[in-house]
C-alpha cells in the first residue's frame, strides 16, 4: 500500500511536490483541478510498476536543470525511489485507469487502432494469458532478430554472388560443392566462349596433321632388295655408273634407253648389242619390278622433303590449339617442345642420309647401325603427335557440332552457378553461409515453438475471451449502456497477437476498428461517454479477474470524465467494491461531487480525502481536504459567475464562457436539492425535476419556473459530456438570467 509521495522533483508541472498530509489509506480520494498534476502521478505509478523510465522522462518539467527524482513510502516500510533514469525496485502490481489506459487499450480519438487491439489482449487475458501472449511476442521478436541476422548474411552472399537469386540462397547454402568444381568451371567457361564464337567456330579450320604417309615403312625399305635380280648385274650397273661418274640422273637415262632402244642395237651408235652382257644387265636392272622398287625408294625423298618444315607446322598448330583450348575440353594439347623438335630434326637428318645412300644403290641393304634408335624415336614422336592432333580434332569437330544446340543464356547461368559455389569455399561468403545456415536452423526451431505457443494461447483465449466478454457486458448493463460487445476473440494477424470485438446496438454490429466516412462505425455509434464507459468496463473486468487483487493497488484518474450523469452511481459503486477487495484504491478527480458519492457510502475507517495542488512556480503539495467544504465553495463560485454574467455580462477571473455554461446544470440541480431536501431522487436531473414540478400543478412554489427549467435543460444538454459548441454571449446571458429568475436572491 502506498503511503506517501514523499518527494517528486522536476516532473510534469512540479519543480517539487511534497506530501503534507496523513498517509494514504486503503481508499484514498484525491481532489485536483485539471492541469494540477493528476496525470503526472499516474505516469509515475505506471513507471514504478512496469519499470519503464519513458513514462517519467517524457513528462520531464520544461526548463528543468536538476534530474527528475521520485521518492515514495509504502506500508511495508520500503522506500521505492526513482533517480538517474531508473527505479531501485518494483513496488508490485498497480492497475491504473486514466486517459493513457484508454488511448492505449481501447481507442485513440474516435478510432480503434491495431495497436489498441494488440495492447488490449493482456487486459482481457489476465496474467496467465499475458504469459502466453508474451511468449508468442518474445518468439516473434526472436524470429525477427534472427531473420534480420540471416538477412545480413544473405546480403553478403548476394553481393559476392551477383547471379544468385534471393529465393535460391537457402538452396545455394545447402548445395554440395563437387570435388571437380574447377573442372566444371573450366568446362562451362569453354561452353560460354564456344557459344559466343559459334559463327567463327563454324568457319575456322582444324589444326593440321603432318603428312607421314610412307614414313612408317622407310626403315623397313632401307633393308629391302629385289630377289632374283643378280647381284653381279646390279654390281655391273653400279660399277659402270661409278667409273663413268654419271651420277643419279644416269639411272633415269639408262632406264629410258633400255626401254626404248631398238631391238639388238644401240640407240646412239646403232651397233649390234646382242651378246653384250652389260646391255643385258641394263634390261634386267630396269625391269618393271625394279621400277616399282625404285619408286618406293624415291618416295623416301618426297616424304623426307615434306617433313623439312614440320617445326613450323607444329608452331602454327600451337597457335590454333591455344584458341581451341579456350573452347573445348582437350584432354591433351598436342605440341612438341624445342628439345623434341631438335631431336626429331636430328633423327630425320640421319634417316635422310640413309635414304640417299639407298637411292644411290637401291639393291644394297642399308644398315641404320648406331643411328637406329635416334631414327626410331624421331619417327615415333611424329606418329604420336599426329595421333594426338587427330584425337584433338575429333573433340573440336564435336564442339563445332554442339554450337547449334547451345543456349548461351542458360550456359551463362550454369557458369555463374559454379562460380558462386567457388565463392562459397572462401571468406566472406564461406563465413556468411555458415551463419546463414545456423540462423535457418534456429528459425525452424523458433517457428515450431511459436506455432505451439500460438496454439496454446488460442486454446486458452477461447475460454477466457468468452468469460471476459460476459463480464464486460455485465458491467455495461450495470452502467445502463445501450450497447454490448460481441464476437470477442484473438487472432494472429500481424507480428503480435491481438484482439477483435464488435459493438452490438440493437440488431446491428459494428466491428471495432472499422472506419467509414459513409456508414456507421465505432467513431459514430458511440458517444464520448459511451467510449469512456466501455473502457471503464474493460478495466474493471480486468481488475476483478485478478485472483491476487488483494496484493494490488488500483488507481482511477477521473473515471467519470465525459460519462452520462445517470452512470455516476454505478461507477462509484464498482469503485467501492474494488476498494473492498484490493490492497489499496486511489481515486483522483476534478469533480468533488463525484468524490463525495464515493466517500459518503464508503467505510469511513478506510477512506481519507486529499487535495493535490500546484502553484505557478511548480511548488506542489498533497494536503488534507474536506469534500463538504469544496462542494460549498464550488456552489457559491458557480452562483457568483452565473449571477455576474446575468447582470453585467462580465466573466469572473479564471472563468470562460464555456465554464459558465457548464456550471448552469450542476448549480441548478444542487440548488433544487438543497431547497427541497428529499423531494427529488439523488440522481435526478433538471428534466426529471421540471417534470415533477409540472406534474405537481399550479400550487407548486416553482410551477412558474417550469418553462425556464425545460429551456435550460435543452440549452445545457450538449455540455453534459464536456462537449458542445462555443456559447454565444448574448444567448448565454439570457439563460443565466433565467437561472437568476428561478433562484432569486439567496
Amino acid at each position: 500500500m502506498l503511503h506517501k509521495f514523499k518527494s517528486i522533483e522536476e516532473i510534469g508541472r512540479f519543480s517539487k511536490l511534497t506530501h503534507k498530509a496523513e498517509p494514504f489509506t486503503r481508499l484514498s480520494l484525491i481532489f485536483g483541478r485539471n492541469g494540477y498534476g493528476k496525470s503526472t502521478l499516474c505516469s509515475i505509478l505506471r513507471s514504478a510498476t512496469d519499470g519503464q523510465a519513458n513514462h517519467i522522462s517524457m513528462r520531464r518539467r520544461l526548463g528543468a536543470i536538476r534530474d527528475s527524482r521520485v521518492e515514495t513510502s509504502w506500508a511495508s516500510g520500503t522506500t521505492y525511489a526513482y533517480s538517474a533514469g531508473r527505479w531501485n525496485a518494483c513496488p508490485g502490481k498497480i492497475y491504473i485507469f486514466d486517459q493513457e489506459y484508454v488511448s492505449k487499450n481501447l481507442h485513440v480519438g474516435d478510432s480503434v487502432t491495431r495497436e489498441n487491439k494488440r495492447s488490449l489482449l493482456p487486459v482481457v487475458l489476465g496474467d496467465d494469458g499475458v504469459a502466453l501472449s508474451e511468449k508468442v511476442i518474445s518468439l516473434d521478436k526472436e524470429q525477427r532478430a534472427v531473420s534480420e541476422k540471416q538477412k545480413v548474411q544473405e546480403q553478403i552472399i548476394l553481393a559476392r554472388c551477383r547471379s544468385l537469386d534471393a529465393s535460391k540462397v537457402l538452396a545455394f547454402c545447402k548445395a554440395i560443392i563437387p570435388e571437380n568444381l574447377t573442372d566444371k568451371i573450366n568446362d562451362w567457361e569453354k561452353r560460354v566462349q564456344l557459344a559466343k564464337q559459334a559463327a567463327v567456330v563454324k568457319q575456322k579450320p582444324n589444326p593440321s596433321t603432318l603428312e607421314l604417309e610412307g614414313l612408317e615403312v622407310v626403315v623397313e625399305l632401307l633393308s629391302e632388295t629385289i630377289d632374283g635380280l643378280g647381284e653381279n648385274t646390279a654390281q655391273r650397273v653400279a660399277h659402270h655408273l661409278a667409273i663413268h661418274d654419271l651420277g643419279l640422273r644416269a639411272h633415269n637415262w639408262l632406264e629410258y634407253g633400255s626401254a626404248h632402244a631398238p631391238q639388238d642395237s644401240c640407240p646412239f651408235c646403232d651397233q649390234d648389242t646382242r651378246g653384250n652382257d652389260l646391255v643385258a644387265a641394263y634390261k634386267s636392272f630396269f625391269s618393271d619390278e625394279f621400277k616399282n622398287y625404285k619408286a618406293r625408294i624415291d618416295s623416301l625423298t618426297g616424304v623426307l622433303a615434306g617433313l623439312g618444315k614440320f617445326g613450323a607446322l607444329v608452331h602454327a598448330n600451337d597457335v590454333e590449339f591455344a584458341y581451341w583450348a579456350d573452347l573445348c575440353n582437350l584432354s591433351v594439347t598436342p605440341t612438341l617442345v624445342a628439345d623434341e623438335i631438335e631431336m626429331v630434326r636430328e633423327g630425320l637428318d640421319k634417316l635422310k642420309a640413309l635414304a640417299e645412300a639407298k637411292q644411290r644403290n637401291p639393291l644394297e641393304i642399308v644398315e641404320m647401325g648406331t643411328d637406329g634408335p635416334a631414327i626410331h624415336n624421331a619417327v615415333g614422336v611424329l606418329i604420336a603427335y599426329n595421333e594426338k592432333v587427330a584425337a584433338a580434332n575429333a573433340v573440336i569437330d564435336q564442339a563445332r557440332a554442339d554450337t547449334t544446340a547451345i543456349d548461351i543464356a542458360q550456359t551463362e547461368i550454369m557458369l555463374a552457378k559454379w562460380h558462386a559455389l567457388a565463392e562459397r569455399a572462401v571468406d566472406p561468403v564461406k563465413a556468411a553461409v555458415e551463419e546463414y545456415l545456423s540462423a535457418d536452423d534456429t528459425l525452424r526451431t523458433i517457428r515450431t515453438d511459436k506455432a505451439a505457443a500460438q496454439k496454446a494461447l488460442t486454446s486458452y483465449t477461447a475460454a477466457t475471451m468468452t468469460a471476459r466478454q460476459t463480464a464486460v457486458n455485465s458491467l455495461l448493463f450495470d452502467f445502463g449502456a445501450s450497447f454490448r460487445i460481441v464476437d470477442a476473440k484473438t487472432n494472429f494477424v500481424g507480428r503480435d497477437p491481438n484482439t477483435e470485438f464488435a459493438i452490438e446496438i440493437g440488431a446491428r454490429k459494428v466491428k471495432a476498428g472499422d472506419r467509414s466516412d459513409i456508414e456507421p462505425s465505432f467513431k459514430t455509434v458511440l458517444s464520448a461517454g459511451d467510449k469512456t464507459t466501455l473502457a471503464l468496463a474493460f478495466f474493471i473486468a480486468q481488475v476483478n479477474a485478478d485472483l491476487k487483487l488483494a496484493d494490488a493497488v488500483v488507481v482511477f484518474d477521473d473515471p467519470f470524465n465525459s460519462q452520462d450523469l445517470d452512470r455516476q452511481f454505478q461507477t462509484t459503486s464498482h469503485i467501492r467494491s474494488i476498494g473492498a477487495s484490493a490492497c489499496q484504491t486511489i481515486v483522483m478527480s476534478h469533480d468533488p461531487r463525484f468524490l463525495n458519492l464515493i466517500e459518503k457510502n464508503a467505510d469511513q475507517l478506510a477512506v481519507r480525502t486529499f487535495q493535490l495542488q500546484c502553484s505557478d512556480s511548480g511548488e506542489g503539495s498533497i494536503t488534507q481536504w474536506r469534500i463538504a467544504d469544496e462542494l460549498k465553495s464550488l456552489y457559491l463560485q458557480q452562483s457568483e459567475m452565473i449571477r455576474e454574467y446575468a447582470s453585467h455580462q462580465k466573466i469572473l477571473k479564471g472563468q470562460t464562457l464555456n465554464s459558465i455554461k457548464q456550471a448552469i446544470r450542476p448549480f441548478l440541480e444542487d440548488y433544487l436539492r438543497l431547497r427541497f431536501p428529499g423531494r427529488f431522487p439523488a440522481r435526478a436531473q433538471i428534466f426529471e425535476m421540471a417534470q415533477s414540478i409540472q406534474n405537481a400543478g399550479r400550487d407548486d412554489p416553482l410551477s412558474h419556473s417550469t418553462t425556464n427549467l425545460f429551456a435550460l435543460n435543452e440549452y445545457t444538454r450538449s455540455n453534459m459530456h464536456g462537449g458542445g459548441d462555443a456559447p454565444v454571449p448574448n444567448e448565454l446571458r439570457t439563460h443565466c438570467q433565467k437561472v437568476v429568475a428561478i433562484v432569486g436572491s439567496y
